[in-house]
């Protein structure tokens, strides 16, 4: 049973990856310094509306970034992964961390 679950996580994690990668376009900077805040699931919607972002149902993480002088600084919002066994956690963090790399996508 866990071995099917987590196959079919990994599938749709490739998936999920495959869609996002097909919208990658060249990044106009040489650096970027990346910053995370744990922020509390509960805190999520209060921290989107600060940054601009749309308050929608499932809000998971939100990325903010500003470039300058070829560098930018992302800010990722997120909740903490519990263990380096949190799959979902590790996969947010690695989806924000796409919009720092490659900006807006979806």
């Amino acid at each position: 049973m866990i071995l099917a679950m987590r196959l079919c996580f990994l599938g749709l994690l490739l998936s999920v990856l495959g869609a996002c990668a097909q919208q990658f376009i060249e990044s106009e900077f040489t650096d970027v310094n990346l910053h995370i805040k744990w922020t509390d699931e509960e805190d999520m919607f209060n921290v989107a509306g600060a940054l601009g972002h749309p308050r929608v149902p499932g809000l998971t993480a939100v990325t903010a970034w500003q470039d300058y002088n070829g560098v930018r600084d992302c800010f990722i919002y997120a909740p903490k992964p519990k263990s380096a066994n949190d799959y979902y956690g590790l996969y947010v963090l690695g989806h924000e961390t796409a919009h720092c790399t490659e900006g807006s996508f979806h």
